[in-house]
């Protein structure tokens, strides 16, 4: 039986529904979880559950559309690796499991544990939090900058705004294997698999040796997020594996590796992580390096999957605070922006001229006294292929 919902259990749905659609295309077992999540918040069987999740969001709203599902997904993957619904296990493969074929049997599954514990789930829901990660993202700041780089070879100050743990801003120390080739590393781990093309389609040329250059030559490494996970902590390590979805076993194998290697790296050299806002972020980096980074030296400024949660208001203030300190405070250095985000509303207009994907890497840049755009690459929110949009072809 079906129940009447009110405003917000209907956007719940309408959610639900939304990334059905969604996961369907790459991942049936996912589309699966999501389909038995949204039938369980339309169920009258179910008042505890449905009860619980509303209330939830309703006392933390979200802006995107995708984050009441993912953080739907992520608490029931989190109550799988605490063990706390051991039926579930045999079908998730970061689990160990190998059922994950037998959807029917999944869901079904699923609506067992959640009506007999829904309060493992209900726990969960209320203390997990979205983060991002996904260290194949790295890639997305590592050529852009680069193109930037190799022009004059100066000194790098890289600041990550909605940072997480921190694992991006170590992406260049992973080794990426390009184009098959593994073209550049540091011989630590994880490794991580791109295909960087032209717009035609054929392989495009990396320069490994110029790329490990670049490397040395990042001198300060800054990070800024309202929350921070720590990650010498059993527990918010769980919660990032947790938004790993179930299915992707090399996925998490990445995520263990990159922690396991940003807390090496983390304990011979500085990594700099402040919990901020990304405009107060930023502004308190611009003050920072304004005094300490030499002349003509590079700041990368970036962020993945992040602006796309923001409302308009949100990100025009972080837009104005980074032009104005670009002109201010960081006049004396080159600085660009580089941003990895599925389009804005505001962007749509420009969907015709760009190859289609599910995210972009655009990079901004001063020029005439005020910031200037270029669409650079197509990507996916989780990258394997980079595929190079011609210079200017999409200037904003």
């Amino acid at each position: 039986m079906e129940l009447a919902t009110d405003n917000l259990e209907a956007a719940i749905i309408a959610d639900l529904d939304k990334e059905v659609a969604f996961a369907a295309k790459t991942t049936a077992f996912y589309a699966s979880v999501f389909e038995r999540l949204k039938i369980l918040m339309k169920s009258g069987r179910h008042a505890k559950l449905r009860t619980g999740v509303t209330d939830q969001f309703r006392e933390h709203p979200v802006t995107a559309w995708f984050e009441r599902p993912l953080l739907m997904a992520a608490a029931l993957h989190r109550g799988i690796l605490r063990g706390e619904y051991p039926e579930l296990r045999r079908f998730y493969a970061t689990t160990g499991g190998t059922d994950g074929h037998q959807i029917s049997q999944l869901a079904e599954a699923i609506a067992d544990a959640l009506e007999k514990s829904p309060e493992h789930f209900l726990r969960h829901l209320a203390t997990q939090r979205l983060q991002t990660n996904e260290v194949s993202r790295g890639v997305c700041w590592l050529l852009p900058l680069y193109d930037v780089w190799r022009l004059s070879r100066p000194k790098i100050a890289l600041v990550e705004l909605g940072c997480s743990a921190g694992l991006n801003l170590t992406a260049d120390r992973y080794n990426w294997q390009m184009n098959r080739s593994l073209l550049y590393g540091q011989g630590v781990k994880p490794q991580v698999e791109i295909r960087v093309l032209n717009p035609d389609g054929s392989e495009a040329s990396v320069s490994s040796d110029g790329l490990r250059s670049m490397s040395a030559n990042i001198v300060r490494r800054i990070g800024y997020d309202l929350r921070l996970p720590d990650v010498t902590d059993a527990d918010e390590v769980e919660m990032l594996q947790a938004m790993v979805w179930g299915d992707d076993v090399a996925r998490m194998q990445r995520l263990k590796e990159a922690i396991r290697s940003h807390l090496e790296f983390r304990a011979s050299r500085a990594i700099e992580m402040h919990s901020a806002d990304a405009a107060g972020g930023l502004w308190k980096s611009a003050e920072d390096l304004s005094r300490t980074l030499e002349p003509g030296a590079l700041v990368c400024l970036y962020n993945t999957v992040v602006t796309c949660y923001f409302d308009e208001a949100q990100y025009e203030l972080l837009r104005d605070t980074i032009e104005r300190a670009f002109l201010g405070l960081l006049s004396r250095q080159t600085c660009i922006w580089v941003e990895h985000e599925s389009l804005r509303a505001t962007e749509q207009q420009n969907k015709a001229s760009l190859p289609s994907a599910q995210s972009y890497v655009r990079v901004h840049r001063l020029m005439g006294g005020s910031l200037t755009s270029a669409y650079v690459a197509a990507v996916e929110m989780h990258p394997s292929n980079y595929i190079m949009i011609p210079s200017g072809s999409a200037n904003l």
